[in-house]
């Protein structure tokens, strides 16, 4: 194994710091220097190949843009968040807001990650900082425990860190785990878009299935759902969330989301178990057949869409019930109209007020 990858990663980021306190400002993000007034700093944008993280910092971009009108919406890439965090330490002001994305990657699953949203938060000790709506997920294991009391002492140090949970239990354990920050819960940011236009012939199945350690279905499972799909549709087609590919630009980004939302409203259904599956069904109005995964975030985030008629959660899985599911999803969702969730943000919205004490 070669020696770079026995060192670990907080070394390496460190290291990175410290080299680049040398170098001076990234000629990457010179054009800070000239921006005059407010500004909002979104750091970990997914420039990856996740179309569900990617979607994330999209629409907490223009979440931002339509809450925060007078500000400079900045977006930094999780690629450079060491030259980004340089950068910005050198130019931010008192009324700035530091924000970081949403998503799962709150806990020791994603560590590095994780270890990122830290240092951010280390770094900006004078700024309101708001994490975008996350699932918080912690590990029973020693590590899990070790990591979530190193998160407890950085959150919590922090005089006005507000932190968003996208469900429920994620809003439980975060009001418990970090009783000195502020916790607001709302939909995952992405459920804020709408993306049901322009509207297009509905035809086939879509699916979207993962295979990755969040997978939860057994390969006999899978097997009987993908042998119901083709005995209900001719024409299929597979189209995951995560298309393999690292350092997207903004305008790569936002091809690859028109290309997916564009595929899922031309399908009359697409059959998942990703969370952000799921939500693309949701902001294209499309019909959806959910498995879950091996952790809460998708059971947990469907409570917020469950009266919609389009997307149902199948808990059991055997030829029949997939049958009947695929049947009524095809038949009844036609009529089922638009569940807006833009009022679930009021909390979210208020947290984002710089004239409001934490």
């Amino acid at each position: 194994m070669p020696i770079k990858q026995l060192i670990p990663f907080e070394t390496k980021v460190q290291a990175k710091l410290a080299l680049r306190s040398v170098k001076g400002i990234d000629p990457e993000f010179s054009y800070l220097t000239a921006l005059k007034g407010p500004k909002a700093f979104i750091f970990l944008a997914a420039d990856y190949g996740n179309l569900g993280d990617v979607a994330i910092t999209y629409a907490q971009t223009q979440f931002l843009k339509k809450h925060l009108p007078d500000f400079h919406i900045v977006d930094l890439p999780i690629s450079k968040t060491i030259e980004a965090i340089h950068a910005v330490k050198k130019i931010i002001q008192k009324g700035d807001l530091v924000t970081t994305v949403g998503g799962g990657n709150f806990g020791d699953r994603y560590h590095q990650i994780e270890y990122l949203r830290r240092l951010i938060i280390q770094s900006f000790l004078k700024n309101r900082i708001v994490a975008f709506p996350q699932t918080i997920e912690f590990s029973n294991s020693p590590k899990g425990k070790a990591e979530l009391l190193k998160a407890q002492k950085i959150y919590q140090a922090h005089p006005n860190l507000i932190l968003g949970a996208r469900e429920q239990k994620s809003f439980e354990e975060m009001t418990q785990f970090f009783p000195k920050n502020k916790v607001v819960q709302s939909p995952d940011i992405v459920m804020s878009l709408d993306q049901r236009t322009p509207y297009i012939d509905r035809e086939g199945v879509v699916l979207c299935l993962r295979n990755d350690d969040e997978k939860k279905l057994a390969p006999d499972e899978e097997r009987k759902i993908l042998e119901q799909v083709s005995n209900s549709f001719s024409n299929q087609k597979v189209y995951d969330t995560h298309i393999g590919r690292d350092h997207l630009s903004l305008q790569d980004r936002q091809s690859e989301l028109n290309a997916i939302w564009s595929a899922f409203r031309g399908a009359e259904l697409v059959v998942t178990d990703r969370l952000h599956g799921m939500i693309f069904c949701y902001i294209t109005s499309t019909p959806c057949l959910v498995f879950q995964n091996s952790n809460h975030k998708i059971l947990s985030s469907f409570e917020w869409i469950k009266f919609s008629n389009r997307i149902q959660i199948l808990k059991e899985v055997t030829p029949e019930h997939v049958k009947n599911a695929i049947s009524e999803l095809r038949t009844s969702s036609n009529s089922d109209p638009y569940l807006d969730l833009s009022g679930q943000y009021a909390n979210f919205i208020e947290a984002l007020n710089l004239n409001q004490p934490v």
